[in-house]
């Protein structure tokens, strides 16, 4: 296998495995000044509370010791509440309408809505959790299906963040730590053994959910700058920062229509990935 190299400032993924993939750069140095994201405070956030109270969140992570467990817990939980649907929409477009939806109407949503709602049943379990959209290079001017959603929490056990797939019941490793979103389109140009955690993952097999499904959509990422999934705003008009490669163009249309409202673009991962303290 040939060796990659990390810079001082850059992080360079050559030898890769997957061919189809083009080599991306990133910037390892933090931006001045810093993204300001934001998170809500599950002891003070009374719609989390309630969220917490109706999805009984307290019997479901009993007896789960560490972070890491609670998170698959949610992930299973959530990925088993309803059917995948990828044209279905909640009346609203926050977690506890989609759980309520859901859990009492039986009806089915899209990645979207297991993202959203796997984010706020993590806050409200008092971590720090997003919702990520995952976009392939020209996203902006593919007609349709140039997308994924996900959630990424922050775990302090490890102390990074994680991605999540809720739709796909996965979290992926590297010798047995798991990994976030950028981690995993580099670690994957890089040929580095990823794994599945624990969970059941719909794929029985890691390549088949490379290959097969995310690493296309790993080209542009972007999430809102405010973590609050309760926000009386919609979606498109919510304030946005985007990981980009080194060099890619900047986009502000998914899908030749939909408006993205990007304030902040930026190449450096340690500016998309804050550490997050108590």
């Amino acid at each position: 296998m040939k060796r990659c190299i990390l810079g001082i400032a850059i992080l360079s993924l050559a030898g890769c495995s997957q061919p189809f993939l083009k080599r991306v750069e990133y910037s390892l140095v933090l931006n001045n000044p810093a993204i300001s994201f934001s998170f809500p405070d599950s002891k003070t956030d009374l719609q989390l509370a309630t969220l917490a109270q109706e999805t009984k969140l307290g019997q479901l992570l009993a007896g789960k010791v560490t972070d890491y467990d609670r998170i698959k817990t949610l992930t299973n939980y959530v990925h088993h509440l309803f059917p995948h649907n990828g044209s279905n929409t909640p009346s609203r477009d926050d977690p506890l309408t989609i759980f309520r939806e859901a859990k009492q109407g039986g009806k089915s949503f899209r990645c979207v809505e297991y993202s959203y709602l796997l984010a706020g049943m993590i806050q409200s379990a008092g971590l720090s959790a997003r919702v990520l959209a995952l976009k392939m290079k020209g996203a902006d001017t593919i007609k349709s299906g140039a997308g994924h959603v996900v959630t990424e929490a922050f775990l302090p056990q490890f102390s990074k963040w994680v991605m999540i797939d809720g739709q796909m019941n996965t979290i992926l490793e590297y010798n047995g730590t798991p990994l976030n979103t950028a981690e995993i389109r580099l670690f994957s140009q890089d040929g580095r053994n990823l794994s599945f955690s624990s969970l059941e993952s719909i794929y029985s097999n890691v390549q088949d959910y490379l290959l097969d499904w995310l690493l296309p959509y790993l080209f542009y990422l972007d999430t809102e700058i405010s973590a609050d999934l309760f926000i009386e705003k919609p979606r498109y008009e919510r304030e946005r920062v985007m990981l980009i490669p080194l060099g890619a163009p900047r986009i502000a249309l998914f899908q030749r229509e939909t408006p993205l409202r990007i304030v902040n673009y930026t190449s450096s991962v340690p500016s998309f990935y804050p550490e997050i303290t108590p």
